[in-house]
């Protein structure tokens, strides 16, 4: 037992003695949808942040672009850093400040303060899913690495289909800042579970990178595969329809339908359902010789069907159906790009794979900002054209990877 005591003090754990491992793995899968929440956390919210501080729905919503973008920002910064100092010390650490920003965000004063708290949020927790993924990976088996990391992709869904819903039902119940202090809880009880349970690294395994520049040779190297820019690119404009949806549809339904936030959470998780049914079905596509074109028919069709998306006229469920519809036909390509990322990326696959990263919030960057000052221009009728415009770009890149191949 004193022995037990003292290798949760070292961080070297249960894992160690090989009890427990699946309870890490558990931890660690359950807590990717939280820190997806904590991106995608304000879309419920933009209708009473607009009125507690006495602003338009356009204006709050750049909080969810500055988000994006310093999200992306710090990827790129915090990447490297738990292959230098090791998995565990860095999810402590992020784990701790956001935990901190989250609650302080919850008794914002006003606009701009909310605003440099999220983008400080983002910086920070940016390191969260990616030394969780490098985590998850150093504890799962070889023989299991397939197969576990498929798991992990659809839990990390649940993100906008549980949370991003859970999110209005707090609010609605609580205000706009109970969810701030909710989600703070979850991540402090994440914080002490990563504590007791994570192992710590060896020495050698910490030491394998200087930090982001030793990377430098592998970005030069994949700056050359027009393939992986192309798969970027696609999913940039994936990333950007998923953003347009998850950030404005709540504010829509609320504005157009006379839907208050506990009403919404169920049109919520069933527009986000699209997406992990999407994303689960798009292996099959992934397999199929002709699935290229296929993907490029179903992001016209998504960009068809999401041009009528926010037309207030609509009956609620139609809206509903038609954002689950345009979720799920997009990310159809999802496996397939990641597919190809894996294809040519060659030695240099986790750096790859990093990129690849970067444009989910760059991508969601994309959607909502522009979607935005369309907004604020001219209504919510406008935003199915971005999607139209995003949709026939990505169909556009699917073509010509299937030419190129």
């Amino acid at each position: 037992m004193r022995d037990l005591i003292q290798s949760l003090l070292n961080g070297e754990a249960m894992i160690s003695r090989g009890v427990g491992s699946r309870l890490v793995l558990v931890l660690l899968t359950l807590s990717l949808p939280i820190y997806l929440t904590v991106v995608f956390m304000l879309g419920p919210l933009l209708a009473q942040l607009a009125s507690e501080f006495d602003t338009s729905v356009a204006i709050t919503g750049q909080l969810a672009s500055a988000t994006f973008l310093a999200w992306g920002v710090g990827a790129i910064l915090t990447a490297p850093l738990s292959d230098s100092f090791g998995r565990r010390p860095v999810l402590l650490v992020a784990l701790f400040l956001t935990a901190a920003l989250v609650a302080l965000s919850g008794i914002a004063w006003n606009y701009s303060s909310l605003l440099v708290l999220r983008i400080v949020t983002a910086l920070i927790a940016s390191a969260l899913p990616t030394t969780t993924m490098a985590a998850i990976v150093d504890l799962l088996p070889p023989q299991s690495r397939p197969r576990g990391l498929a798991v992990v992709s659809s839990t990390i869904m649940l993100g906008p289909l549980l949370g991003v819903p859970a999110v209005s039902l707090v609010a609605d119940i609580l205000g706009w800042r109970g969810p701030f202090f909710a989600i703070s809880a979850a991540l402090v009880i994440i914080m002490i579970g990563a504590f007791l349970t994570v192992p710590k690294q060896p020495q050698d395994e910490t030491e394998r990178s200087s930090g982001f520049f030793s990377h430098r040779e592998a970005y030069v190297a994949l700056s050359k595969r027009l393939d992986l820019w192309l798969v970027l690119i696609g999913n940039l404009v994936l990333r950007a329809n998923s953003a347009v949806i998850i950030t404005y549809m709540a504010a829509f339904l609320i504005a157009s339908h006379a839907l208050d936030e506990g009403q919404v959470a169920l049109p919520l998780a069933l527009v986000s359902l699209g997406l992990v049914i999407g994303s689960l079905a798009g292996g099959e596509v992934s397999r199929n010789r002709w699935g290229l074109p296929i993907l490029a028919l179903t992001f016209t069709m998504a960009g068809l069907t999401g041009t009528f998306l926010f037309e207030s006229t609509l009956n609620t469920w139609v809206s509903v159906g038609m954002g689950f519809s345009v979720g799920a036909l997009t990310h159809l390509a999802m496996p397939t790009f990641l597919n190809i990322v894996a294809r040519v990326s060659g030695e240099h696959r986790s750096s790859a794979m990093g990129l690849f990263v970067v444009t989910n919030q760059w991508g969601s960057l994309l959607g909502a900002a522009p979607g935005g000052l369309i907004l604020a221009k001219g209504g919510y009728g406008p935003l199915g054209f971005l999607l139209l415009g995003m949709a026939l770009a990505g169909s556009a890149v699917c073509l010509v990877l299937w030419r190129r191949q």
